[in-house]
């Protein structure tokens, strides 16, 4: 925001300049004060002044912006020093002799300004027709057909047709102008880049230009132009646009990170396409009583119904194809569909690297499973408008995601599983636990359908390995083994994060370890609990999070899937950090002394020291910190309640070890007491 405003700030002096000149030559032209010949000399020199800046600025701005613009800028400088010295030339001539003959040499300037004006706007923006639809391409066609309508009529008809220089010349303004307003055009219809904001100034300066330059060759056919007429406020204002945008590059003002990414601009809606060109060509006939006879004009008029009928019934075919490609009951498209889909964004990526990725979702096994139509049209519900949800075999379905980078996916797909999990369904008995998981891959330059689909339904298969009920993208982030300490600290912390717990693993880690020590047990013992109380909730990732952090008690279903995570939590520590020992800590962490824990109902010294140690660090942590279903303890209030259930859920010997430390002031249990990282030995 503060770099916004100082760029602002610091355009605004030069914009202000720009303004004050233009309305002081408008001034000056008005008023004409000292009679026409001070008016000639006036309107010749100043006149040069705003060219003389734009081509200064331009290349200033071409010798410090990024090599990407350079192009763009050392096309628009040439574009001014060929006007500039045009203009000159044609400054001179006319006070010198009071006149300027036509053709001239300074039209040649004119023109090789056009023209390299046309390169710069087709280089900076890039503008791709094949890369949309035929309804975007009929929008183009139409607008500048309505165009090229206007421009026959009122600037190449009236020409004179003969084989001499003259003729050329002024045909060749109109035909040039013309092609730098369809490229104007096309860089708002059709698909291309951002641009910055310096690059807007320079073609809304040009496109003041290309207008003058037609009132310019009317005024021309129908009467005599002289020096100090209106219409050089329209090529004032295109050299103050420019000198403006040169400024702004120059200084990096108006130019985002993302202005070379492909954006798709919003089409002309076919209501205002339809009832605009139908007016033009009704102006057409009535302003032309020849008309009739001219046989240019009713093939433009003809040509322009026959885009308008196409367009039309290109809207009407492509909702029909719509909805005949959409499953009615669920909203979601076919395969094909997304086939073509990912080749078109697979396209764009190409040309403008564009980034999109694709997310495939299925319902998690042992688990109620959802309806599908319901599941379909949730999902469609949690997708953006220009995201595609895509019906695949097996129940599955996939969402592409244009125009986000890999952590914008992220994000979606999360909002994609939240859509689903825990939520329940109609028709189902009792509260339907169903979750999804999400497997997400990145779109790459030239992806086929087939390898995009497949990276995504690989991290799919490792999100379902992991537990399920989460997202995982293409990234392969569990191949080695064991995995390296720090990524199993990043896990915990991403399982601590599903109950709002930061910390939390990180804390009973550390107390368990001062437990462990306490007791006398061996560096063995030490390093493998320290493991193993790292990751003791890694199951947990596999649990709704409506239901880990439901304020109130849980229903039996509920119950039911809280109790699975410490079979899931050993399985994932087994995989990922290849040590059975701790994963048996962690299946074992929520047994009791008497026998009445869970998932293996095992009392007192059947359960391993090192999951009764765990169990009573977690309880203490769990205790003092923020939980949604209970409020804070004070460490004196958990230790008696710990204590009170010596014998019964906590091994004797763990609660004095635990209630040995307190005496001691030695208690690291709170989250936020605790190391912000934990070697982890063994």
């Amino acid at each position: 925001m503060r770099q916004h405003t100082d760029g602002r700030r610091r355009l605004a002096p030069a914009a202000g300049l720009g303004a004050v000149w233009l309305a002081f030559y408008a001034a000056w032209l008005a008023v004409r004060p000292g009679g026409e010949r001070a008016l000639t000399i006036f309107a010749d020199t100043a006149y040069l002044v705003p060219l003389a800046a734009a081509f200064a600025l331009s290349v200033y701005a071409w010798r410090r912006v990024p090599p990407e613009l350079r192009s763009f800028w050392g096309l628009t400088a040439l574009a001014c020093f060929a006007w500039l010295a045009a203009d000159t030339l044609w400054c001179v001539r006319d006070l010198a002799e009071g006149a300027v003959p036509y053709p001239y040499w300074t039209d040649i300037g004119y023109l090789v300004a056009d023209a390299c004006m046309l390169l710069a706007v087709y280089a900076a923006f890039r503008p791709r027709a094949r890369l949309i639809g035929v309804g975007r391409l009929l929008d183009g066609l139409i607008v500048v057909g309505t165009l090229a309508l206007l421009w026959w009529l009122l600037l190449i008809r009236p020409v004179d047709a003969a084989s001499d220089l003259a003729t050329v010349v002024t045909l060749a303004y109109p035909v040039v102008g013309l092609a730098v307003v369809g490229i104007v055009v096309a860089t708002r219809i059709f698909p291309a880049r951002n641009g910055t904001l310096a690059m807007r100034l320079v073609v809304a300066g040009f496109a003041c230009s290309v207008l003058a330059n037609a009132l310019y060759s009317h005024t021309s056919l129908t009467s005599e132009y002289l020096s100090g007429a209106w219409i050089e406020l329209g090529w004032e204002a295109q050299g103050v646009l420019v000198a403006v945008g040169a400024f702004a590059a120059a200084q990096g003002i108006g130019r985002p990170a993302d202005w070379a990414r492909f954006r798709e601009r919003e089409g002309v809606e076919t209501g205002f396409i339809v009832t605009g060109a139908i007016a033009v060509a009704l102006t057409v006939l009535a302003v032309d009583a020849r008309g009739h006879s001219d046989p240019v004009v009713l093939a433009g008029i003809a040509l322009l119904g026959a885009l308008v009928i196409g367009r039309v019934w290109a809207l009407l075919g492509l909702r029909s194809e719509r909805r005949s490609l959409v499953d009615e009951g669920t909203g979601a498209y076919g395969r094909d569909y997304l086939d073509d889909q990912i080749v078109r964004l697979s396209a764009r990526a190409r040309h403008f690297d564009e980034p999109f990725a694709l997310a495939v979702a299925a319902p998690d096994g042992g688990r109620p499973a959802p309806p599908h139509g319901q599941l379909a049209r949730r999902l469609v519900g949690a997708a953006r408008d220009v995201d595609s949800v895509a019906n695949l075999d097996g129940g599955r379905f996939a969402v592409l995601l244009p125009n986000v980078d890999i952590e914008e996916a992220a994000a979606l797909s999360e909002r994609l599983r939240l859509a689903v999990a825990g939520r329940p369904f109609e028709g189902m008995e009792g509260p339907a636990l169903a979750t999804v998981s999400v497997g997400l891959s990145a779109g790459r330059e030239g992806d086929s359908p087939r390898s995009l689909v497949e990276r995504g339904e690989r991290a799919l298969r490792r999100a379902a390995e992991l537990g399920g009920n989460q997202v995982q993208s293409g990234v392969d982030m569990f191949d080695a083994r064991p995995v390296e300490p720090l990524r199993l600290e990043r896990l915990a912390a991403l399982a601590d994060g599903r109950e709002g717990r930061a910390g939390h693993a990180r804390a009973v880690a550390h107390l368990a370890v001062r437990l462990a020590r306490e007791l006398g047990l061996g560096e063995r013992s030490v390093g493998v609990l320290a493991l193993a109380a790292l990751l003791h909730d890694l199951g947990k990732l596999a649990v709704p999070e409506v239901v880990l952090q439901k304020p109130g008690s849980l229903d039996d279903l509920e119950w039911a899937e809280v109790e699975r995570h410490p079979t899931l939590g050993a399985e994932l520590v087994t995989r990922l950090a290849g040590d059975r020992d701790a994963a048996e800590i962690v299946r074992a962490h929520h047994e009791r002394w008497d026998g009445s824990g869970y998932p293996q109902r095992l009392r007192e010294h059947a359960i391993p020291v090192e999951a009764r140690v765990l169990a009573v660090a977690d309880a203490f942590v769990a205790m003092t910190s923020d939980r949604p279903y209970r409020e804070t303890r004070s460490e004196t209030s958990a230790l008696t309640a710990i204590w009170r259930e010596s014998g019964s859920r906590f091994d004797p010997a763990v609660v004095s070890a635990l209630l040995g430390l307190a005496r001691d002031g030695d208690l690291p249990g709170r989250p936020d007491h605790a190391p912000n990282s934990l070697v982890l030995a063994g």
